[in-house]
């Protein structure tokens, strides 16, 4: 049987053109091809009753899953023949999990390593590799703080920055939400209580983490917790339709298991709903991936935008240094003297970095001063803007930077006055 297919179809009915048209391009034949699956589906149900074949044919994506589901099972009896120990049956589990759904990260067992976690994960972040700490706990009751905090004190202990906490069975003490994330101390953790042994809400929980894993890769930094807190509350009401949307593809996997002895009866039920709950829960994929994207974007703006200014110039040591420049026969003088009227002019407030002066409005740097032998120069920011225009005699671009330079100080002055009343809301004087 051949492994591919090429189709070339013409497509001419209206609701087909219409939605082929909304698809984006680089995902439009994987669409194409589920929905194409999805109604090969319909199809095969119709004709369940006329054939064993048929039969075969429509119950593939049960038999199939169910075959991973043994394959789960043989661990655990594995693992229930050699010990008695009921949490090594939660760590062999969620590592076997875990390795099926990340196939390009490494999951192992450490239960008889102190501090070290459970399970040890090696995530993939794109060519870099990062560890994180995963613990399991199988408790027929709540999970108590003490087992909490001896993971919060192993993460610190042993300067692990990421850990993953797992109750498969029950909840957490004192968290109150089956899905939690936690960032202090230097670590940022998340906890999923009530897990469960299907590996759905595991899944969800690990790929959270990754994905935390690699924004901070990425950007280079660590998210701060107040800032993943306020993210964390805007998108928990997304994840809250998510696990919805989940439960119910995993109560209707159990509902085809009940109804295969009585197909005739139910299946037409079945197929509507089987059809509605996969295009929710692709649906709400797409839009909460979108927003965990805007959200983590907003978080580096916001704390672009707290970037700690250098300390204000006083008008007194504005004019010491000023003295001082006349006094030593400076040519640079007439620069500072323009720059510091345009600071009167346009009520801007005025920093000393070192040697440069920076131009602050609301908080925000706008500009600052690269002193030269014989001249001075400004640097301007462009950071973040779509469109730049330039004076080419008296500006260049480099890396999202405008230098400003002239010989003539009145002529370097007025250019800067014409970027200022750009961004600054005030009339500014000739």
């Amino acid at each position: 049987m051949p492994e591919t297919h090429d189709l070339h179809l013409q497509i001419t009915h209206p609701d087909l053109v219409l939605w082929l048209d909304t698809l984006p391009p680089e995902t439009r034949d994987a669409q194409a091809e589920r929905t194409l699956a999805i109604g090969h589906q319909v199809l095969t149900m119709i004709e369940a009753g006329s054939s064993e074949e048929a039969m075969r044919r429509m119950f593939r994506p049960v038999t199939d899953t169910m075959g991973k589901l043994q394959g789960t099972l043989d661990v655990m009896m594995n693992y229930a023949s050699k010990s008695q120990r009921l949490g090594e049956l939660g760590e062999a589990t969620v590592a076997q999990q875990l390795q099926t759904a990340f196939p390009n990260d490494r999951f192992a067992v450490q239960s008889d390593t102190g501090h070290q976690g459970d399970v040890q994960a090696e995530f993939d972040l794109g060519g870099v590799v990062q560890k994180a700490i995963i613990e399991v706990k199988l408790y027929t009751g709540d999970v108590p703080k003490v087992q909490l905090d001896k993971f919060r004190s192993d993460l610190k202990e042993q300067r692990q920055r990421y850990g993953l906490m797992v109750s498969l069975t029950s909840r957490f003490t004192g968290i109150h939400r089956d899905l939690e994330i936690e960032a202090r101390d230097g670590y940022l953790a998340v906890f999923v209580a009530n897990a469960g042994l299907d590996g759905d809400r595991l899944y969800w929980g690990a790929l959270l983490l990754k994905s935390l894993m690699a924004f901070e890769h990425q950007d280079g930094r660590r998210l701060r917790g107040e800032d993943i807190e306020r993210a964390w509350e805007t998108l928990r009401a997304e994840f809250q339709q998510l696990e919805q949307a989940a439960a119910e593809v995993g109560r209707f996997r159990e509902a085809i298991r009940r109804a295969q002895a009585k197909v005739n009866e139910t299946l037409d039920g079945l197929v509507d709903q089987a059809i509605s709950a996969e295009l929710r829960l692709k649906t709400l994929v797409e839009h909460v991936a979108a927003r965990v994207s805007q959200e983590l974007g907003s978080l580096q703006r916001e704390a672009e935008a707290r970037v700690a200014l250098p300390p204000p110039f006083a008008p007194d040591e504005v004019r010491s240094f000023m003295d001082e420049l006349d006094r030593a026969k400076d040519k640079r003088a007439a620069y500072y003297r323009a720059l510091w009227l345009v600071c009167e002019d346009t009520g801007l407030s005025l920093c000393r970095d070192g040697d440069a002066w920076v131009l602050v409005r609301d908080g925000k740097a706008l500009c600052r001063t690269v002193a030269k032998a014989q001249q001075l120069d400004l640097a301007w920011s462009v950071e973040g803007q779509a469109e730049v225009s330039l004076k080419p005699e008296l500006e260049s671009l480099k890396a999202n930077q405008i230098t400003i330079a002239s010989k003539d100080p009145a002529k370097l002055m007025g250019r800067l006055r014409e970027r200022l009343a750009q961004v600054v809301e005030v009339a500014l004087p000739a």
